[in-house]
This record gives structure tokens, sequence and C-alpha cells, in this order.
């Protein structure tokens, strides 16, 4: 019923609530982000429960209130993180959001969106992601939604498969000497 009517459910609070607790984060004096090691969540919810516009949301509050400096949204394919970059460029672009905030974007197509000096890429979990930086920082902030396809979610040999290219080729893209930053991942 809630979903129906547009009322947030407790799901929604939980969510909110808990993305917030994993991606608190504090300025050192050289304007650096701090973070505890641990700094991972993974949030599973049904189909049709808004995670993926509650991560648009997500993104766009990162972004006006300069919170994040790289951003990485991953998906099971191209086209979904495309659509998802394109969403959060559309939110940005509302007139409301622009009067009140005035967000600067610098840069907008589909590989990358450049807002207020922080910047937003669409990334497939295939693709290779070690040494992806922007201004000599590693991700700081990666969210992976719909990283599972439908026939992932119907096999185990898939599903491990899937699970086996997360561990390869996001977990270790930092940190690293070159990119110190412990980035926020949070798996929807």
């Amino acid at each position: 019923d809630s979903i129906l009517w547009g009322e947030p459910s407790l799901y929604h609070y939980d969510f909110i609530k808990r993305v917030n607790e994993v991606s608190k984060q504090t300025s050192t004096k050289n304007n650096t982000l701090k973070r505890p090691i641990k700094t991972k969540l993974n949030y599973i919810s049904h189909r049709g429960s808004a995670k993926t516009t509650l991560t648009i949301a997500y993104i766009v509050y990162q972004v006006l209130y300069k919170r994040e400096k790289f951003i990485v949204l991953g998906s099971n394919d191209d086209s979904k993180a495309i659509e998802t970059l394109k969403n959060v460029l559309n939110l940005l672009n509302d007139p409301l959001i622009e009067q009140v905030y005035k967000p600067i974007i610098t840069a907008s197509n589909t590989k990358e969106l450049i807002v207020n000096d922080i910047k937003i890429i669409p990334r497939s979990i295939r693709q290779n992601w070690r040494g992806i930086n922007y201004k000599q920082t590693g991700p700081t902030l990666i969210l992976l939604d719909d990283i599972q396809s439908e026939e992932m979610s119907y096999s185990a040999s898939e599903r491990e498969s899937g699970w086996k290219t997360f561990v390869e080729s996001i977990e270790p893209c930092v940190p690293s000497e070159e990119y110190p930053i412990q980035p926020t991942i949070i798996l929807i």
C-alpha cells in the first residue's frame, strides 16, 4: 500500500539509515577523505522497492553536498549503468535543484558526468576496474546496482562467475599506495 500511495516504507527509512552509517566520513587538514577500514554495505530488497531510485537520489545528494570526489556506478552491463547516469543528470537538471543548488556541470556524456568537480562514471562489472582514477584519486564511492543478470539469478555457476568477477575486478581497484582512500562500496 505505501508504495502505491507514494509514502516511504520502513524499508526506505532503514536503507537511508544504513547507507548514512556506512558512508560517514570526516575531513583531514589537507581536505582528503578519511574513512574507517570497513565501509561496505550489501543491501537486499525485493523488486519494485525503489532501490535504483534511492541510489539515484543518494548520488545526487553526494554531489550537491560535495561529499565524494569520484563515484562509480556499477551494474551487470553498460546499458544499466549508463541509464542510471542519465537519470542522475536528469535529476540534477530539475529546475528546482538548479535554482536552489546551482550545480556546475562541466562534462556530460554516456562515459562520464562531472558535477561540482565530482566525477561519476558508469561501469559494467565485466570491465576492468583497476587503475580507474580522477585527479589522482581512486573511487571514493562505488554503488553496485543490479550486478546480477536474470540468467545469473537462476544459475549457481553464473552467480559464482559473477562473484568471481566482482572479487577480481572491483574489490582490488582500491585502496593502494597510489590511491590510499578506502571507498564506500554499496551493493544494492
